[in-house]
């Protein structure tokens, strides 16, 4: 899906690393069109505390082991977890190293926190790697209330569409980002990443400025 965008980045020599989660998941409209799958999800659609505490694990993971990483890009869910990982970590450790240098967020889910008990039950075939936690409750993190020193404060892309059933929730990412060095995009569809070369070029440009911005950001 965002091999357009990718192949107008590396011409500058940037270079992409990938990572999924581990939850199997029913593709997108459209998308079985472009990608014959394996289909992923980070964490279960209906958002249980198990899993949704599985999917940070294996984000630490990733960045303990494969990391470091200058930036990170992620769509949808993609995005609404690692938000939310960044957000919990600015207000914890404040003044714990940087993750990344810039984070690019594409029709971005909105920042969630998840309640309930963590106990690894078994699912109906009794298979504890696939968790089910019924008594898990979640809601929208509170972004109007966050204190602008718990903000996201490392420079932010938002690439978003004016057409997304799920624009509020970019847009409430787009809010928990410190205002001074976030970039916004609305390429004007929907829920998915445009492919045409005109918003290509457009989306990368506006990467492009943002990695600047990166490289002066202290």
């Amino acid at each position: 899906m965002t091999g357009p965008l990718r192949r107008e980045l590396e011409e500058q020599h940037h270079t992409f690393d990938f990572f999924q989660g581990d939850f199997d998941c029913e593709p997108p409209p459209g998308v079985d069109q472009i990608y014959k799958g394996p289909y992923k999800t980070w964490y279960r659609p209906h958002i249980d505390a198990a899993s949704h505490r599985q999917a940070k694990e294996l984000v630490l993971d990733i960045i303990e082991n494969d990391g470091p990483f200058d930036a990170v890009m992620a769509f949808s869910q993609g995005a609404a977890l690692i938000s939310t990982m960044m957000l919990e970590r600015r207000k914890s450790q404040p003044f714990a190293p940087l993750w990344f240098q810039l984070a690019i967020f594409i029709c971005a889910g909105c920042p969630l926190v998840v309640d309930g008990d963590e106990d690894e039950d078994e699912d109906e075939q009794g298979d504890k790697d696939n968790k089910i936690n019924t008594r898990s409750s979640w809601r929208r993190m509170d972004i109007a209330s966050l204190p602008s020193n718990h903000r996201i404060n490392i420079p932010t892309v938002h690439i978003l569409g004016k057409k997304d059933d799920t624009l509020p929730d970019c847009l409430r990412l787009r809010d928990a980002c410190d205002p001074r060095s976030r970039f916004v995009y609305d390429h004007g569809g929907a829920h998915d990443i445009p492919r045409k070369p005109v918003t290509t070029k457009e989306m990368a440009q506006i990467i492009r400025k943002a990695i600047d911005r990166a490289r002066t950001f202290s």
